[in-house]
């Protein structure tokens, strides 16, 4: 009278659930007694027989990157295929062998476009979908079944399928929460043709046969008897009294394709940046040979990088042209001020030129490059810790994390020592250049069987102790690899 009585419906639906499984087949549950009966330990043997070995194979399968690329490169079509086996660091450094490596950055960027598109939304959804069966049949294969089952018989040895087991009747209260565990991982196991493919990348996964395929399906369509008659769900609703339970199960949609093609991009990319850095610094080690007989040059005193150091962990940036300024102070104090210097002098002192213009901007050239390496000289020095510039740096960058206006002064004398290497480093190139030009064409004038531009070879042949030719063509050589290293490093200045 005057309403539902909720426990009196609680009871009553109850009472029919002790009716429902008292009638349903396979009779797990015995409700007069409360009793797990021998047939649902059997129900659950029947499926860890089938998946015992599985579950070592498939331990950490879900954290697997392995796993996933397998199941997409499974999805290639055969242009896919060849531009994956065309783009791996192997074979990118092979290619690199055979054509420039700007052409080859070209031709990899237009396979890889050809290589994305091939991922069509149908295929990428196929391939979400697989994953995601994957993640299933993970839990489920990794669901406890020896727990279970050893309280139905505590002698059962794990995973020994040779052994007899003896399962007694137990307690409802023992299990409820296994049962439900259980209820948890199997709504998407159902008799989907998927799993044929999900079974054939795990055997790529592993290299055999994870599970067997005829006795999945069997257990497949057991499985799909015992959801559909809803007898689990009954039995763990009945135990625990609770008719209005349900099972919590995860619902996987995870993307894996968008990573993966990411993945692939940002891989080949590396690949192609590190061989361009790699020929550029076979480039620069070559130059380096053929100026200085060595890769292993220190000649700047404080422009370096372990006084870098202090000032760039401070936000200033620090020194920019370390390597450069380096390689110019070698040049001009160790090969222009003395192996050029003596040509120079000899040719532009015991030299008789037809035109004073050539040999004034030969002239002009090398001593403002003389003057360039005091200059440079100058500048090292002034960066010393006692330094008028090395010691404003040094004072700044100890208050500057708690003085704004030293990182203020510390950033804003790096800048100025920063454009002021810039600035040698460009006046050298220029006049280095000149001093080729001049250079070289010296050498095509005493190439010539009759002389324009020097017209007296002989006496000047006479005043040097060296071959004129042999010297005059190691020099320039010289020259114009160093000039080629400093532009190298200009590039970068622009």
């Amino acid at each position: 009278m005057g309403g539902a009585d909720p426990e009196r419906e609680k009871k009553r639906q109850l009472k029919n659930l002790k009716k429902n499984i008292n009638r349903s087949k396979g009779r797990f549950y015995k409700t007069s007694g409360d009793l797990a009966q021998p047939s649902l330990a059997k129900f659950f043997y029947e499926i860890y027989k089938i998946i015992g070995s599985a579950q070592v194979f498939l331990e950490v399968a879900d954290s697997s990157e392995a796993l996933k690329n397998i199941i997409i490169e499974s999805s290639f079509t055969d242009i896919q295929a060849d531009i994956a086996q065309k783009v791996t660091e192997d074979a990118l450094r092979q290619r690199a062998n055979e054509v420039e490596i700007k052409v080859l950055a070209n031709e990899v960027k237009e396979e890889l476009v050809e290589f994305f598109s091939g991922f069509d939304i149908n295929k990428v959804k196929e391939i979400n979908y697989n994953y995601n069966k994957i993640r299933y049949l993970v839990d489920f294969v990794r669901y406890d079944y020896y727990f279970i089952l050893k309280k139905f018989d505590s002698s059962l040895p794990e995973r020994d399928f040779t052994y007899n087991p003896r399962f007694d009747s137990i307690s409802g209260e023992y299990i409820s929460e296994d049962i439900k565990d259980f209820l948890s991982v199997i709504p998407q196991m159902d008799t989907d043709p998927a799993w044929e493919k999900v079974l054939d990348v795990l055997k790529e996964y592993k290299g055999i046969e994870v599970i067997n395929r005829q006795d999945w399906a069997k257990m497949l369509r057991g499985l799909s008897a015992v959801k559909k008659s809803s007898q689990l769900l009954m039995v763990a609703q009945y135990i625990d009294k609770d008719p209005y339970y349900v099972p919590y199960s995860e619902i996987y949609d995870e993307h894996i394709v968008e990573n993966y093609l990411q993945t692939v991009k940002t891989k080949t990319e590396k690949v192609i940046q590190n061989l361009i850095r790699e020929q550029k610094n076979a480039k620069k080690d070559q130059l380096l040979m053929g100026i200085f007989g060595t890769t292993i040059i220190t000649r700047t005193k404080y422009y370096t990088e372990k006084n870098n150091m202090a000032f760039s962990k401070k936000g200033s940036g620090g020194f920019s042209y370390i390597e450069p300024m380096n390689y110019l102070k070698a040049f001009l104090l160790d090969i222009l001020k003395r192996d050029v210097k003596e040509l120079v002098d000899l040719l532009l002192i015991r030299g008789k030129w037809s035109t004073n213009l050539m040999s004034q901007q030969l002239s002009e050239a090398f001593y403002k490059c003389l003057d360039i390496s005091q200059n440079l000289i100058e500048f090292d020095e002034s960066l010393a810790d006692e330094g008028p510039v090395g010691n404003k740096l040094k004072q700044a960058a100890f208050r500057a994390e708690r003085d704004k206006a030293a990182a203020h002064v510390l950033t804003s004398t790096m800048n100025d020592v920063n454009e002021k290497a810039k600035e040698l480093i460009n006046n050298s190139a220029q006049n280095l250049i000149n001093i080729g030009k001049g250079l070289k064409m010296v050498i095509e004038d005493y190439n010539k069987a009759k002389k324009e531009l020097i017209i007296n070879w002989k006496e000047i042949e006479g005043a040097s102790e060296k071959e004129m030719l042999p010297w005059m063509t190691e020099t320039y050589k010289r020259m114009f690899y160093f000039i080629q290293l400093l532009q190298s490093y200009m590039k970068k200045m622009d």
